[in-house]
């Protein structure tokens, strides 16, 4: 008897061919013909040969079930004992993979005895439980390729059902289609798409309308569209029902071709929406999204809504590289704690530019170390009102640099832009009159800003003349004592420019402010003070505006820059003095215990340079502020800090030398035993100014508000590089809250934080020192994405998707089934690298989740530069693995044996492979052809453990999100039967292998078999129960270890005993 699996296509070969599992069962796979010629629906037949019978048909590794009327299922094998063919249908198209059908259709199952009564099942959803189909006049009979339309139209609503074609494609604006389109396959499921109201002119939506009853999957293109709430673990598939009123999808109106959908708006109702955001990581499927919290979409509103646009602007760079550009403000790229973001946008005012007409220019560039020097401007704004260009242009790609040109004494009231694009695209636009509208500047059309000094001198003075109101600043005429400068003065609000008057002997003087943020380095912002002077520079007091002194200032200077940290903007922690010669030097404060009163001094500053600027704040912030920085890979370590300024101070020591931060490594281990990774603590006991690696800034990690007490640092012990790259970081504060930081790349610069509600699942309840599993699971998802680690689950079948950890992306590691080609018994599956990595490192192996123990030998974990891992099942057993080869790039292959049903394997010797194999299948007690007197302990159904719902494509996302397993039923086991060692393959029985009393023991091929052994799971399970309405008397089919004539093994035997006087039982 033969339980044959109907995931397979069979044959492979010629055609009819054997079965993929079973060579004595004949396999045809052939197109089917409708009324109208050829479909586009393939059929497989399995067919038994003479007495050979099939029993217990199987998807993947999971036997089918039979769901009746009243919604309850029962074993296959109740219904049809046995069968004597069996044909599945599926969609060609829809179903390309070569080895399997993911979303069979329909089942037509001959009786065994009565030749030509067919019982017609239809797929309910998972390929394991089927329904049968009452009303099959016109299906096809005694040829299976010729289908009639009643078949046909059975198989179209079939294939959109469990192929989900029924769908609201997000990417389909339909312009070529009119205003609605529908399903390819049976042409209904009609969707009305138009476009919606757009939202301030920068984004574009397409509302799709269902209009027929039903359930509407979410795609784009031919990829479903999955999503996870925002605590949720799985990705499903996002659906929706033809009562909702609309889905409506939001683009950058610069996105022509539709490539990055941004937000989903599906409505519910005229009140109720659910938002879903696009979540895609490195590629352009756009298949996984997130569904916002209400808290978060509670203020969307119908597309004004500015939490919706910020929503979008944040989305918009992140997929776009669309930036919104604030003319006159300093403010950074958006403020969003996406991981996916990097700030792409560097602000600055470059205040040389016509000193004599005392111009600004504002200048917008691509920050150092951000995805690209080129960006996109999606809209440019001034005093919060969108600017508009008379040439229509509504947005500027591949741009370099944006210029935006102003007087210092009319601050807000640009009069001149230049947008600099890539390929030396120079555009001019000049502004005229009040209001928000620009026209192209034709003066200077495509020209250089170095090359149009003069001309631009030109339209200012124009510019004063116009509406504008436009100032130029007059000179100021020095004061005979030095100018009094006011150094807590700043630009208001996130501005980048503002005024303010000091009194001086001559009068009032404009002091211009300008601030520049992340200068030189994040964390950091200057504010540089300017007086417009006839003589082009000007004097400084000995006193400041606000009680403190300097000192040692030579005479008469250009600028003074004062540096703030962010954590505290109030207070100045280093003074810049530029002279007009373009020299600096560098003034620390002090200050009289008694008197509080401050002075500003070179000091130990005094032979310090601009080069060293950087060092000098962090040392002046620690003294100031009392904050240190600290570098995740030298945590402990404060020198490369003050390295530098240490060499050239002589008479006293920087305050960061002063400053003792300690750190161990300690293994981490749990109770599972998982000890692939390890911790570094460092005490920290300070509050921190920012956070670097190996000195170079990192985004993504903002120093933790107030004082922390310990920095846990979390590295793969593994990893072979001398200064180990950190996977995760964690700050615990002294106020017993805790931060965490995941590593985005090797480089370790890109970081993102962790929620708190994933963080918290890493603690055990009510301790921040003991950890779950939790914890190492988003290790190995980190170290997978840094190191390119995997572990290998030998119980994964599935050729179709990618795996490697539940959140790694891409997913690393792909199946492939190799059948009989290097051992005929035997059927190896090849886990190789899905990346364009030839080679992966490999932690560790796993069987269902249960890791395997490795003899240690020559052969230790980690395994580096991994190839290939092939691992072999025998054809009659595929639940449990029986040989593992590993292949390794620049050496031999390494073989691995199973040594129990516990996990245990033991290297050998390639020498004589097949029959050490042989020997391990003996062992394991796996098929009856390698017999082992001891009893199974355990018995495995489980061949592919992705089962469920059935996807179009091959989805690398979802890794272990895949469709829901099916638990396999035993319930039709005869635990209490004995086990035989009979072969399942199929075997002929004649009449004249039949003894009717016993079988004669003496002469018996098997007489040393135990009988009191359960059979082997795919043996055949009889059942005394006759079904009333079941008359047929089939041969019963014993194996291919049957004795010489006289004799008759023990399972037939046992069998014969077992039901002997059964009516379905013919007596030989």
């Amino acid at each position: 008897m033969s339980s044959i699996n109907i995931k397979r296509k069979c044959p492979k070969g010629g055609n009819p061919g054997p079965c993929e599992d079973v060579p004595h069962v004949e396999a045809t796979r052939k197109g089917l013909k409708g009324t109208d010629g050829k479909t586009n629906y393939e059929y497989c037949t399995h067919t038994g040969r003479r007495s050979i019978f099939l029993i217990n048909l199987k998807y993947g590794g999971n036997r089918l079930k039979i769901e009746a009327n009243d919604g309850q299922l029962n074993p296959f094998y109740q219904q049809h004992r046995v069968v004597g063919e069996v044909t599945t249908y599926y969609h060609n198209d829809y179903d390309k993979n070569p080895n399997f059908i993911k979303a069979p259709l329909v089942l037509k199952v001959e009786d065994a005895i009565h030749k030509g009564s067919y019982t017609w099942y239809e797929n309910t959803g998972s390929g394991i439980k089927w329904k049968k189909i009452e009303h099959n006049g016109d299906f096809p009979t005694s040829d299976p390729g010729q289908g009639e339309n009643d078949f046909t139209k059975r198989l179209d609503k079939l294939t959109c059902k469990l192929h989900r074609l029924h769908r609201v494609n997000i990417g389909n604006d339909n312009k070529e289609r009119g205003d609605s389109y529908n399903c390819d396959l049976c042409k209904n499921a009609s969707v009305t798409v138009k476009p919606g109201v757009p939202v301030n002119g920068i984004y574009s939506t397409f509302e799709h309308t269902p209009t027929e009853d039903g359930k509407y999957y979410l795609s784009y293109g031919s990829n479903l569209v999955k999503y996870k709430d925002s605590g949720g673990s799985n990705f499903i598939p996002l659906e929706v029902l033809s009562s909702y009123p609309s889905v409506t999808v939001y683009y950058w109106i610069g996105d022509g071709g539709r490539k990055n959908p941004l937000l989903i708006e599906v409505k519910l109702s005229t009140r109720e929406s659910h938002w879903y955001e696009n979540a895609r990581y490195d590629d352009n499927k756009n298949d996984i999204w997130r569904k916002l919290g209400e808290q978060e979409t509670k203020a969307f509103s119908t597309g004004n809504s500015d939490r919706l646009k910020e929503k979008l602007d944040s989305l918009n760079c992140i997929f776009n590289g669309a930036l919104k550009i604030k003319l006159g403000l300093t403010s950074n790229c958006h403020n969003t704690r996406d991981g996916r973001h990097r700030d792409r946008l560097r602000t600055y005012i470059d205040g040389t530019f016509h000193r004599d007409l005392s111009l600004s220019i504002y200048v917008y560039t691509s920050r150092e170390g951000s995805v690209s020097d080129l960006f996109n401007v999606a809209e440019i704004v001034l005093a919060e009102k969108k600017q508009k260009f008379l040439d229509g242009t509504s947005f500027f790609k591949d741009v370099i640099k944006v210029s935006s040109y102003e007087s210092k004494c009319s601050p807000g009231t640009p009069f001149l832009l230049c947008i600099e694009s890539n390929g030396n695209d120079y555009k001019w636009y000049w502004k005229t009159k009040p209001g928000n509208e620009w026209e192209v500047c034709p003066r200077l059309a495509k020209r250089p800003p170095g090359s149009v000094k003069d001309e631009i001198g030109t339209i200012f003075s124009d510019a004063m003349k116009s509406p504008l109101k436009i100032t130029l600043c007059p000179p100021s005429k020095p004061p005979k004592k030095g100018i009094q400068i006011d150094i807590s003065q700043q630009p208001k609000g996130d501005e980048s420019f503002g005024m303010y008057e000091v009194q001086s002997s001559s009068g009032e003087i404009p002091i211009a402010i300008m601030k520049t943020v992340d200068s030189p380095v994040r964390g950091f912002f200057r504010v540089s003070h300017t007086a417009n002077m006839a003589t082009g520079s000007f004097t400084l007091s000995n006193n400041l505006k606000g009680g403190d002194g300097i000192r040692g200032v030579s005479n008469p200077i250009d600028s003074v820059s004062v540096y703030y940290w962010d954590g505290n903007p109030g207070k100045p922690i280093l003074l810049e003095i530029n002279d007009i010669n373009g020299h600096s030097k560098y003034y620390s404060r002090a200050e009289d215990t008694n008197t509080k009163q401050g002075n500003w001094a070179k000091r130990d500053y005094e032979s310090l340079k601009h080069t060293d600027l950087e060092e000098m704040l962090d040392d002046q912030n620690c003294h100031r502020n009392g904050t240190i920085p600290i570098d995740l890979k030298y945590p402990s370590d404060l020198k490369p800090f003050y390295k530098t300024i240490k060499e050239k101070i002589t008479s006293t020591s920087p305050y960061l030398s002063k400053k003792s931060l300690f750190s161990s490594a300690f293994p981490l281990t749990l109770r599972s035993g998982s000890d692939d990774y390890e911790v570094e603590i460092c005490k920290v006991e300070n509050e921190l100014s920012r956070v670097t690696y190996d000195g170079k800034e990192t985004t993504g990690i903002e120093p933790p508000g107030g004082k922390v007490s310990k920095l846990r640092i979390y590295m793969w012990k593994h990893d072979p590089s001398p200064n180990k790259v950190p996977l995760l970081a964690e700050f615990l504060k002294t106020d017993g809250k805790h931060e965490w930081f995941e590593n985005l790349g090797k480089e370790s610069t890109n970081w993102a934080t962790i929620g708190d509600y994933e963080a918290n699942k890493f603690y055990q309840s009510g301790s921040q020192d003991l950890f779950t599993e939790e914890l190492i699971s988003k290790l190995d998802e980190v170290s997978c994405r840094i190191h390119h680690t995997v572990k290998i689950d030998m119980s994964r079948k599935n050729v179709i998707r990618s795996h490697c950890h539940s959140g790694c992306h891409p997913k690393r590691i792909k199946i492939k089934r190799d059948i009989g080609n290097l051992f005929p018994k035997y059927i190896g599956y090849e886990h190789t690298s899905a990346t364009n990595d030839k080679t992966f490192t490999v932690t560790s192996i796993v069987y269902k989740n249960e890791e395997q123990r490795v003899e240690r030998g020559n052969l230790n974990f980690p395994l580096r530069e991994v190839s290939k891992v092939t691992v072999y099942f025998q054809n009659c057993e595929i639940g449990y693995p029986v040989a593992m080869q590993i292949e390794k790039e620049g050496e031999g292959n390494r073989w691995l044996k199973n040594e129990d049903r516990n996990g245990k394997w033991k290297e050998f010797s390639p020498q004589n492979i097949i029959e050490t194999i042989n020997r391990a299948t003996s062992g394991l007690n796996l098929c009856p052809e390698f017999p082992k007197q001891l009893a199974r302990t355990e018995q495995s159904d489980s061949e592919n453990q992705d089962v469920g719902e059935y996807d179009e494509q091959d989805d690398e996302s979802e890794g272990e999100n895949s469709p829901p397993q099916v638990s396999t039923d035993h319930s039709d086991s005869i635990s209490h039967q004995p086990q035989s060692g009979v072969d399942q393959s199929p075997a002929e029985l004649s009449p004249q292998q039949h003894n009717a009393d016993q079988p004669n023991q003496s002469n018996s091929a098997a007489s040393s078999q135990d009988v009191n052994t359960l059979p082997q799971q795919d043996d055949y399970r009889a059942s005394p129960n006759k079904d009333p309405n079941t008359d047929h008397t089939p041969y019963i089919i014993a194996s291919s270890v049957l004795g010489a004539s006289g004799s008759l093994t023990g399972f037939a035997y046992w069998i014969y005993k077992r039901f002997a006087g059964e009516p379905w039982v013919r007596q030989i």
